[in-house]
């Protein structure tokens, strides 16, 4: 749902990850927009004028430069590709899966339970 940075770009990025064996996780949240923990966004927001990429097919060259792969050419905010005004919004659902599954990676890595020698929720 995510019209500012498409969950699609997370999705390649991930995969390149788990091919290189990398350890690492992708959550998707359903019906969340940009910002979706944000409660600023409450009712969601267009972002006047800022630039988004959802479109534009980039890819990393070897120097490490952002190439636009339909044009082959570095990549620029003036490419046809980037499109205006995307939205964010706030998820109360999404929002707290987010806190909770954060909360969850912070006490197991941690060892929040061992050292704070009580019960966290």
């Amino acid at each position: 749902m995510d019209n500012y940075a498409p969950v699609a770009l997370c999705r390649a990025f991930v995969a390149r990850l788990t091919k290189a064996q990398k350890d690492v996780e992708l959550i998707e949240y359903p019906n969340a927009y940009h910002a979706f923990d944000a409660s600023a966004y409450r009712p969601p927001s267009v972002l006047k004028g800022a630039p988004t990429t959802r479109h534009c097919l980039l890819v990393e060259a070897e120097d490490h430069q952002i190439i636009n792969r339909e044009t082959q050419r570095p990549f620029s905010y003036a490419n046809s590709c980037v499109e205006r005004e995307p939205i964010v919004a706030y998820n109360e659902a999404a929002s707290s899966q987010a806190h909770a599954f954060i909360w969850d990676f912070l006490v197991q890595i941690f060892r929040l339970r061992e050292y704070l020698n009580t019960d966290l929720p």
